[in-house]
């Protein structure tokens, strides 16, 4: 079984400076020992967004009101 290791905020600025400094999504993707599709999905984000830090996810929605708790 593989594990999964979710990058850092600063891990993906890391990267997205070493695309921009020329090297190639399959090198930075070597470097920081993920899939390149990552890396790449990681720079398509950043182009569109201009931000390569994550959303917080929230989990189930709330069922109760502030003032019920």
């Amino acid at each position: 079984m593989t594990s999964r290791k979710r990058m850092e905020d600063s891990e993906r600025w890391r990267a997205e400076g070493c695309i921009e400094a020329g090297q190639s999504i399959t090198d930075v993707a070597l470097f920081f020992g993920i899939h390149h599709s990552v890396i790449s999905r990681l720079w398509k984000q950043l182009q569109t967004t201009q931000t390569v830090v994550r959303k917080p996810v929230g989990g189930c929605p709330r069922i109760s009101t502030p003032a019920e708790d």
